[in-house]
């Protein structure tokens, strides 16, 4: 489970509708896949990875990825790299909150 992730940066969604509006697939991969999303409030775009708490639960090694990944975006602060603005969950996803950015790759 992901307990041994969680942490004070990592917050807890009841419905993660009522803070974004999402526009349109933009990727997808192994652990889930990525929408392009717009803040509700502040009206900027972001690009949001939902991955699928099913796949995480299932297998040790995922998780662990998924730990370590994490630990990496919460501690990295580059002006040349894409910043994770927040870290979500609820029952079926994790949400990693990132700025969009046109024509890259995540």
């Amino acid at each position: 489970m992901i307990q041994s992730i969680k942490n004070e940066r990592i917050k807890k969604v009841t419905n993660i509708n009522d803070k974004y509006t999402f526009v349109k697939k933009i990727g997808e991969g192994g652990q889930g896949f990525v929408k392009l999303a717009r803040h509700k409030i502040a009206k900027t775009y972001c690009a949001i990875k939902f991955i699928e708490m099913d796949k995480i639960n299932k297998q040790k090694l995922r998780l662990e990825l998924l730990e370590k990944e994490l630990r990496v975006i919460q501690e990295i602060n580059h002006p040349l790299l894409m910043q994770t603005m927040e870290t979500l969950y609820d029952d079926s996803f994790i949400y990693l909150v990132s700025e969009y950015v046109k024509f890259g790759s995540l």
